[in-house]
């Protein structure tokens, strides 16, 4: 035991920490009845302010952090880490929840109709791909023909 402290008291604190830990950790994976409430759920989908005009763009919530959990606002203890759909990784970031323009309820639903909801399904490359084929198709049965025109 270190001197001046008295037996247990280390175990104690420790014990109390892990308390405080366990109880973060249960009040962040409890299930919710409102999309709405903090904390959101990782792959949420907000509106968020980006760059200097302070655009609203779609992002999705890739991590959360709980940062003050003595704040009443439970808005105001949460911090997420979110990627912007429309731009690289790169541009993604940690934002407070002041930025945050429309919740989930709102932004989940323009999510869905987003680009990049569906990001295999490229209708333009596979056309250009067929109308290619087709094409060199119609090339090789254009020169196979021209062999039994008599010249």
């Amino acid at each position: 035991a270190a001197v001046g402290s008295e037996p247990g008291a280390t175990e104690d604190a420790a014990a109390a920490a892990d308390t405080d830990a366990a109880a973060t950790t249960a009040a962040a994976e409890k299930p919710q009845a409102n999309v709405d409430e903090h904390p959101y759920r990782q792959g949420a989908h907000l509106t968020v302010t980006w760059g200097a005009e302070k655009t609203p763009r779609l992002a999705e919530v890739i991590e959360r952090a709980h940062r003050n959990p003595d704040d009443d606002d439970p808005a105001m203890q949460w911090n997420y880490y979110v990627h912007f759909l429309d731009f690289n990784r790169r541009m993604d970031e940690w934002i407070t929840c002041d930025r945050i323009v429309e919740p989930p309820s709102v932004a989940n639903k323009k999510a869905k109709d987003h680009p990049s909801a569906h990001p295999h399904h490229k209708p333009d490359v596979e056309e250009a791909g067929r109308s290619r084929r087709k094409k060199r198709k119609l090339e090789e049965e254009d020169e196979e023909g021209d062999g039994d025109k008599p010249t």
